[in-house]
């Protein structure tokens, strides 16, 4: 008896366990929470799949993954968007948790002194728009990226698109296990999380570049204070362009935050 497969319509003949045209497994039975708990425990807990794999060759030969996907393979790993939004997906999640069990952690953090309120409204945002705030940071990462490998003409912007999808994903893992390990210790060490999280970011970054570039350690050294004041520069100037936007809406539009006092030729 002939049938066809539901994902692509290609003619399937009886006997057949997956699509000879697209690869889907077919499936033949009804719903039910056995079988559907046997398909999700087969892609996440195998020690086969996708996931578990992509993240473990991330730690052991991160330029196998990316510049297998940069140069065609896309079955074997998962697809740096996909991997971001599974990303962006655990690390929210870390943080519902926090904010239920732990309220007072961000809290702890602010080491500053900033107003509490304030404080816990701006991580309150930061965190809410991470995975739209992190899309963001991507292009920016990799012209950056571009700058401080300008003699290297190894990857074009798209590629280095997928460099920084794949590393800041990864890295997001990682910082977010961290909040979890530090997260019993937060009232001592409140600076660590910080001093962790950034060193986790740019250790990583640093390690994966060395693999990318074939960096040798001092090149890594010096391209990594490079990207540092390229990173930094870039950060300053928008700061300063967001400030002057920000300034100009209070302006026309009359509106100052709480508890800013505007000078006195600018009340009326």
């Amino acid at each position: 008896m002939e049938t066809v497969c539901k994902n692509c319509g290609a003619a399937l003949t009886e006997n057949q366990h997956y699509c000879h045209h697209c690869g889907a497994k077919v499936i033949t039975k009804r719903l039910t929470v056995r079988n559907l708990w046997h398909e999700i425990s087969e892609k996440l807990l195998n020690v086969d799949s996708t996931i578990i794999k992509t993240f473990r060759d991330l730690f052991t030969k991160p330029e196998e993954v990316i510049d297998g996907f940069i140069y065609g393979v896309r079955r074997k790993y998962l697809n740096p968007v996909n991997y971001v939004a599974i990303a962006v997906t655990f690390s929210g999640l870390i943080y519902f948790l926090v904010r239920r069990f732990r309220p007072d952690f961000y809290s702890a953090l602010n080491f500053q002194g900033q107003n509490e309120q304030a404080f816990s409204e701006t991580m309150s945002g930061i965190m809410d728009f991470q995975g739209f705030i992190y899309f963001l940071s991507i292009p920016l990462m990799a012209l950056i990226s571009m700058i401080v490998f300008i003699n290297i003409k190894k990857y074009n912007f798209t590629e280095q698109n997928v460099i920084y999808m794949f590393t800041g994903a990864q890295a997001a893992v990682l910082t977010s296990t961290f909040i979890l390990i530090i997260l019993p210790f937060y009232e001592v060490a409140p600076l660590w999380v910080n001093f962790g999280t950034y060193g986790i970011m740019i250790g990583y970054n640093a390690y994966v570049l060395k693999r990318l570039f074939s960096l040798s350690a001092k090149r890594l050294i010096v391209k990594t204070l490079i990207f540092l004041f390229v990173a930094g520069t870039f950060y300053i100037f928008l700061v300063v362009i967001f400030g002057l936007i920000f300034a100009a809406y209070m302006l026309i539009t009359g509106e100052f935050p709480a508890g800013f006092e505007p000078p006195p030729n600018l009340k009326n």
